[in-house]
């Protein structure tokens, strides 16, 4: 025979497993709005460059209304601290367009996330490490170092 707290503790897990399966079976409900985006060479960090350091940057942030990029937080950095300024400096001179509702719907409420990828042309080692963009990031950038041979 089952206690009332057992039952209790049955019955609050089985709502929480079932409450997981919903949220996972539930689309996003925002996509990146479509956005413009010119590199500028001076995104890529001298200090990194004089030291092929080669990294990247998965930025969480939100756009308000007026595309305005809101609520930005460094969600993963390698290597840590120094790419992440760059990367936020990069980040603000990105433009979205957002539609007219974008406010009512709750877009401005909802969470992106970019990953900026800084590398090296020509790969300064041997064998070139290439350097991914997150898997779980909605877009990325690849900011570009050029070496001079």
């Amino acid at each position: 025979m089952l206690t009332a707290k057992i039952k209790w503790a049955i019955v609050v897990g089985t709502l929480a497993c079932c409450a997981l399966l919903v949220q996972a079976q539930q689309p996003r409900g925002f996509k990146l709005p479509p956005m413009n985006f010119a590199e500028n060479p001076d995104y890529y960090p001298n200090s990194a460059l004089r030291r092929s350091v080669q990294g990247r940057v998965l930025l969480d942030f939100t756009i308000s209304r007026r595309n305005r990029i809101d609520d930005v937080t460094i969600v993963e950095s390698e290597p840590q601290t120094i790419f992440e300024s760059a990367a936020k400096r990069a980040l603000s001179d990105v433009k979205f367009k957002v539609p007219d509702n974008w406010e009512d719907s709750g877009g401005s409420k909802h969470h992106f996330t970019l990953s900026f990828v800084f590398k090296i042309y020509p790969c300064p080692t041997t064998p070139c490490f290439d350097v991914q963009p997150h898997a779980n990031a909605d877009d990325f950038f690849i900011i570009t170092g050029m070496t001079k041979n």
